[in-house]
């Protein structure tokens, strides 16, 4: 998406320095499957969206917190906190257990080799954790969360994309999606799906009129979904977060939370 957004503003403003190259080599670098059906995330009506800032020293703040030897990232930090405060707003609505945190990973840089950033496609694959069970302690909880998503991210490596990239690999895709529909979406386990959109040059997208001002993100009618994007002017990010309303009001109601983001 944002590869063509960046190429139609630059044909919008006459130059040549970014011709069209987009490349469409998806399929044959994982070759469609007839028999595989498409799993689709449930829609809900009742889903609310909510904008999260934090600004480079709320992100600094939260990586400074952790015990670890390498500090984790932007992303992992902000997607902890946010599975943290979404499990205990859930627990206090009823039994919920465990945070299943899932991240959806682009596979461009992670192939060998690499493709270029201009392949077109859904090129990425979604990352799976064990979870974590919900404790009094914030530390505990941020701390394990981070380390499951680490964990789970690095998990997609080139040998697992070469696995994807196999003859069974839609049918090992479509397995995996289902399997985790199926374990988590009718049970007391809770799942929060994250996308980063960090580092994407939306903020250099320029039609003739001059570079975007603000970047937002609209309402997606997913339900526990986050969606990271860029700050214009520092190393912050914004989160865009959908849940459903009854769990919405409790969550931006968070100490631990508020401590960290503003809601505007």
């Amino acid at each position: 998406m944002v590869e063509f957004i960046s190429k139609w503003a630059a044909t919008a403003r006459g130059t040549n320095e970014e011709a069209m190259d987009v490349t469409l080599v998806s399929a044959s670098l994982f070759p469609p499957r007839s028999s595989v059906l498409r799993h689709m995330l449930p829609i809900s009506e009742t889903v609310v969206m909510r904008r999260l800032v934090l600004d480079a020293n709320a992100v600094a703040a939260l990586r400074a917190r952790t015990l670890r030897p390498h500090p984790p990232t932007r992303v992992e930090v902000v997607s902890a906190l946010i599975s943290r405060c979404f499990m205990k707003a859930r627990n206090d609505k009823g039994p919920a257990t465990v945070s299943v945190p899932t991240h959806a990973v682009n596979l461009r840089g992670r192939m060998v080799p690499p493709v270029q950033h201009s392949c077109f496609g859904n090129l990425w694959a979604v990352t799976g954790t064990k979870g974590v069970a919900i404790s009094e302690s914030y530390g505990d909880m941020q701390g394990c969360l981070e380390n499951e998503l680490r964990e789970s991210i690095r998990a997609i490596d080139s040998d697992f994309i070469e696995e994807l990239k196999g003859p069974d690999g839609a049918i090992k895709a479509h397995e995996g999606m289902k399997n985790m529909a199926e374990n988590y979406l009718d049970r007391d386990i809770q799942v929060c799906t994250f996308t980063g959109w960090c580092r994407f040059p939306f903020y250099e997208v320029d039609f003739g009129w001059g570079k975007p001002t603000w970047v937002s993100c609209c309402t997606v009618p997913i339900n526990n979904v986050a969606i990271f994007i860029d700050r214009r002017c520092d190393d912050g990010m914004e989160a865009w977060v959908n849940m459903e309303a009854d769990d919405m009001a409790r969550f931006e109601q968070d100490q631990v939370l508020l401590s960290f983001v503003s809601i505007p």
